[in-house]
């Protein structure tokens, strides 16, 4: 079944601007059905196939067909086709390619030197749930603090905790669980083998499990260094690496003065079901609230990325908001509660309204239909982001 993503549109966009598009993201969140649909209208190179890879090792430019739009697929595989690629671009200003790849290929030496001034990048995440039920982006009404009545979809948070957003397990009637053992031993270590010719993975299986006990939560890389027995700069290392592949995700404090400051960062997961299987959790209602944060920051990631803002937490001396949304001047705050509003809940949050000026605020819930609560403070399920 086919899922019309978001990122398309933007694909389009930047088409109109460069005439190099790279679509990255972690691997299985469907970049190679979406470059397919581009393909439609050009010609499809693949480098998983080996012997289109060997011949491209031979003559890089005999692979690339005499097409308007090229889409070339895994192009981590053979980064040097990057300057044939640019060679084409240079003479003919008529040609566009859209090159896919993993991560790691926005980390790999030269990538981003070969096209500099002549690609856009798009990241690509997991499905969201607006692209399931297929409706456009409701981040831009939020903004605004615009809420609409809206039908739930067909499936409940703990189906997403079981199933998770990539695409082939949401799809899946059974067997999620050795999908994302797989998933990480197959996709995540080998990417990490290739960005930092480590061997022995022991250590990085260690910092991985307890990078992702710290989701939806103040990340600490000395207590994590101290518990498995590393130094402090190798913890720092994995955790870039693993940032980097997108597998995890940083997110900063804001600051009225200087609009965030990197450090005491938050992290957050690419999906809540992979830090389910990867920590065969029971969902005990303390769980159950930190991976409905981390689905809903999934949600709000996707598209801060369409709607060109900025994602925060907030945090002052008496007042905490698990996200914070910035778009030029307009702010915007989501506070997620498993359980419900609570009369302190509603009341930190109508307090840090009115200290940030910010537009609207929003409780994130579980389940219920959007109710205001108090002159530009909404109660929403989380299937409303």
């Amino acid at each position: 079944m086919y899922v019309s993503r978001w990122a398309e549109e933007k694909i389009k966009k930047l088409f109109d601007i460069f005439p190099v598009v790279v679509l990255t993201g972690p691997r299985q969140v469907g970049k190679t059905t979406t470059a397919k649909i581009f393909s439609e209208e050009g010609a499809y190179v693949n480098f998983d196939d080996i012997y289109v890879l060997h011949s491209a090792k031979i003559d890089p430019k005999s692979i690339i067909p005499d097409s308007e739009l090229v889409v070339i697929d895994e192009v981590q595989r053979f980064p040097e086709i990057l300057l044939v690629i640019k060679e084409i671009v240079d003479k003919d200003a008529n040609r566009k390619f859209l090159l896919t790849g993993s991560s790691s290929l926005l980390v790999m030496k030269g990538v981003s030197e070969s096209l500099a001034g002549r690609a856009g990048y798009v990241t690509m995440y997991p499905f969201t749930i607006g692209e399931i039920m297929k409706k456009p982006p409701n981040l831009p009404d939020l903004l605004k603090g615009e809420v609409s009545d809206a039908e739930p979809p067909g499936f409940s948070f703990s189906d997403l905790l079981k199933k998770g957003l990539f695409p082939k397990p949401f799809f899946m009637d059974r067997g999620w669980n050795e999908w994302y053992r797989m998933y990480v031993t197959t996709y995540v270590e080998k990417e990490f083998r290739m960005l930092s010719n480590i061997v022995d993975l022991s250590s990085f299986a260690s910092f991985m499990v307890m990078s992702f006990h710290s989701i939806s939560s103040l990340f600490n890389e000395s207590e994590i260094a101290k518990e498995i027995g590393v130094s402090q700069p190798t913890v720092h290392r994995y955790s870039s690496i693993l940032t980097s592949l997108n597998i995890s995700i940083k997110l900063p404090v804001f600051s009225k003065s200087s609009g965030g400051v990197k450090k005491r960062v938050k992290l957050y997961a690419i999906d809540p079901a992979l830090v389910r299987y990867t920590l065969h959790l029971d969902l005990t209602e303390e769980w159950e609230g930190k991976l409905l944060e981390n689905l809903v920051f999934n949600q709000l990631k996707v598209q801060i990325d369409i709607v060109n803002g900025q994602l925060f937490y907030y945090r002052s001396k008496n007042l905490e908001v698990d996200f914070l949304v910035k778009k030029g001047e307009i702010l915007t705050l989501f506070e997620v509660k498993r359980s419900g509003t609570t009369l302190w809940t509603l009341k930190r949050l109508v307090e840090t309204r009115k200290d940030l000026n910010a537009t609207a605020a929003y409780i994130v819930t579980i389940e219920g239909k959007p109710r205001e609560l108090s002159p530009g403070v909404w109660e929403i399920p989380f299937w409303m982001i």
